[in-house]
């Protein structure tokens, strides 16, 4: 999984896409949260500014399953205490599983955790409740392919984001498929492969 996220944020940032401040948390962050609660990752973001990010990328694994929750635009959480939030910019959560869970109690801890990290930062400004949505996204056709469909999912969610926030698309159009490019997704595993025995034979000539 560690691998394949590398590989997928490496691909974005070699892209053109409008996002460039991209964090992505270790794999352990979300057991650690869930197992011993918020303040055993008080320190997981001591060193860089949560709020500076335009996303952040939680990679979850639960009962063996791997999924991903996304917070897009987090600096959005907070707004003047004048403004009315009924209506104002928030930032979103989604969740991206393949196997359709719609992940609320992982949302929810999320979400707690991001508003005792945003505490501090408050300074008299109000927290708007983000907005929480779990994505339509290629489902896996097993049980064990969880983790290089969830790795497909975050690069087309990477790549064509805007469309994915803004528009309401069914699953049964062209437009889905165009965005999330199903018949990939199986092929995912195969190219995680193709990729770690490239990595290898490069390393082996270097040294």
């Amino acid at each position: 999984m560690d691998f394949g996220l590398s590989q997928c944020i490496r691909r974005h940032e070699l892209s053109d896409s409008p996002l460039k401040k991209v964090w992505v948390f270790s794999t352990f962050f979300f057991t650690m949260l869930e197992d011993k609660g918020i303040n055993a990752v008080c320190k997981w973001s001591a060193h860089w500014n949560v709020f500076e990010q335009e996303l952040i990328v939680v990679p979850v694994n639960e009962d063996f399953h791997w999924y991903i929750i996304l917070i897009l635009l987090p600096n959005s959480s907070f707004a003047p205490p004048d403004l009315d939030p009924i209506g104002a910019p928030c930032a979103q959560i989604f969740s991206l599983d393949s196997l359709g869970g719609k992940q609320c109690e992982a949302h929810e801890l999320i979400e707690n955790w991001l508003q005792i990290v945003a505490k501090p930062k408050l300074s008299g400004r109000q927290w708007i409740t983000l907005d929480s949505r779990s994505l339509q996204v290629p489902k896996q056709p097993n049980f064990y392919d969880c983790g290089p469909f969830s790795i497909h999912n975050l690069g087309r969610f990477l790549m064509h984001y805007p469309d994915i926030v803004n528009l309401a698309i069914s699953s049964a159009s062209h437009e889905w498929d165009r965005i999330w490019h199903p018949h990939l997704a199986s092929r995912m595993r195969k190219n995680l492969r193709l990729q770690m025995t490239l990595r290898r034979s490069v390393t082996h000539q270097e040294a």
